[in-house]
């Protein structure tokens, strides 16, 4: 939704925003519905937060609340029922009906489309009834279980991993990483990490020139990024899926987010904290921003006339969308003298159109330039390294000194957050707008008062910043 209000030009609310918003439009003669999944998935002050919101909202109208979440030791006791007005739980049986039925039509389904193929009629019997045996209410269990089944090219293999069958979901992840680990462990971690840390979820496009990226390397090499960004989520099996409308990369279920970081306490070369996660991603922002080569202005313009060997094909390939290269690479195998085709043709769609409009697109610049002091400025240590690439990035005008985010925070209302002193004056240097306030009205010098960072509070007072 953030994302949704963010593209429209509208501001972002905080949950107390949201709760103003619910006390002005919701009528107190009116019975409303409330239903909410997961939030035994965040953790206790965000679960805090939102019961306590809730609560308020049920003392202005009749606000039925349906929590869904799973019985699970340390979860239900957090969601604090009691705090609701007459309070009822429900439980679903582990031999919930509904996993049965989820069964048989994922199972009919994979059999009709192929992906699932066996060599006795009746080893699906066999699937179906251990899959309901050990499913213990869990639908994503067992969803993962028949995608690992599908893989299986034998009778016998199938046979194998019915007979050890994870006993969980964390077990259940870590063997489809083990197993797709063969693809490329290296990549399977850098695209878990940056899956991880993304305060959005990356687009394909985004992904894929991300993991172009060499931390520290200031020459950017398009020859490094994947060819086909579905292969190389191969890596991560069934674990990451690709939004078909969106295109954007997300991780199957939030659970395997807790999963992968769960740090030391997790599987050994798995498992990471969201600091290793954020330090990749920031050094990936930090080089990439740091490249020479971004233009991203549109031209309305005839296209000269470019012949195959008179211009270096890593050029043409830069500035190309992924169809235009493999339409490009089909002609150069057609033609008995490519050295004679016109690469404007092809561009232009075979000469159908005289003009067209080009761009040098750089689908992870717009991510990278909104949310680098996220990632940069919210671990302390790196005050140096991060000075020196703003410095560069604010001259080369790759940054901008009052970008804000979704919640309208500027990168010297985080840096100021986070204590970084020596970014600060860079930033009031440039003209960072000294007094500029988030969406709930908090400006710099009211976070780093609150975060004691002194050293900070006198800087920003010496340029004038006002207290509220």
């Amino acid at each position: 939704m953030s994302e949704d209000l963010a593209v429209m030009g509208l501001p972002v609310l905080d949950s107390d925003g949201i709760l103003r918003l619910l006390n002005r439009t919701l009528d107190p003669t009116c019975r409303a519905y409330f239903i909410l999944d997961g939030l035994d998935e965040c953790d206790v002050s965000q679960k805090e937060d939102v019961i306590l919101h809730l609560r308020e909202i049920q003392t202005v109208c009749p606000l039925l609340i349906c929590l869904s979440f799973r019985d699970e030791a340390g979860k239900a006791p957090a969601l604090y029922p009691e705090t609701f007005a007459r309070p009822s739980m429900i439980s679903i049986p582990e031999n919930n009906p509904d996993i049965a039925e989820f069964i048989q039509t994922e199972l009919e389904r994979r059999v009709e489309f192929g992906r699932l193929r066996v060599g006795e009629p009746t080893l699906v019997l066999e699937i179906r009834d251990a899959l309901l045996e050990r499913a213990q209410g869990m639908f994503l269990w067992v969803l993962l279980q028949i995608n690992s089944l599908c893989l299986a090219k034998t009778d016998e293999s199938i046979r194998h991993a019915l007979a050890d069958l994870p006993r969980d979901l964390p077990g259940t992840f870590s063997r489809i990483l083990e197993q797709s680990a063969a693809l490329g462990k290296e990549d399977q971690r850098r695209t878990l990490e940056f899956i991880t840390a993304a305060c959005h979820p990356l687009t394909t496009d985004e992904l894929r020139e991300a993991l172009s990226v060499v931390p520290g390397d200031p020459d950017w090499n398009p020859a490094l990024m994947p060819n086909d960004i579905y292969a190389a989520l191969a890596c991560c099996g069934s674990l990451v899926i690709v939004d078909e409308e969106t295109l954007s990369v997300k991780l199957i279920h939030h659970s395997v987010k807790q999963f992968l970081l769960s740090g030391s306490e997790g599987v050994a070369g798995q498992t990471f904290t969201i600091q290793d996660a954020n330090n990749a991603m920031a050094g990936i922002v930090m080089t990439y921003l740091n490249y020479c080569v971004f233009d991203t202005q549109l031209s309305n313009r005839e296209v000269p006339q470019v012949r195959h060997g008179a211009v270096p094909m890593k050029v043409i390939s830069s500035v190309l969308d992924s169809s235009s290269i493999q339409k490009l690479a089909l002609r150069l195998l057609k033609y008995q003298e490519p050295s004679s085709i016109d690469v404007r043709k092809v561009l232009a769609g075979d000469g159908q159109h005289s003009k067209m409009q080009t761009t040098n697109q750089f689908y992870f610049l717009l991510y990278a330039r909104s949310y680098w002091a996220q990632h940069l400025l919210h671990f302390p240590g790196q005050d140096a390294a991060i000075y020196r690439f703003l410095r560069r990035a604010l001259d080369q005008n790759v940054l901008f000194v009052d970008e804000r985010d979704d919640f309208g925070r500027t990168p010297l209302w985080l840096a100021a957050e986070g204590g970084h002193e020596a970014v600060v004056r860079l930033l009031l240097e440039k003209g960072a707008a000294i007094d500029s306030k988030d969406s709930s009205g908090r400006t710099p010098l009211s976070r780093a008062t609150e975060g004691g960072y002194e050293a900070v509070v006198r800087l920003l007072e010496s340029y004038g910043a006002q207290s509220t």
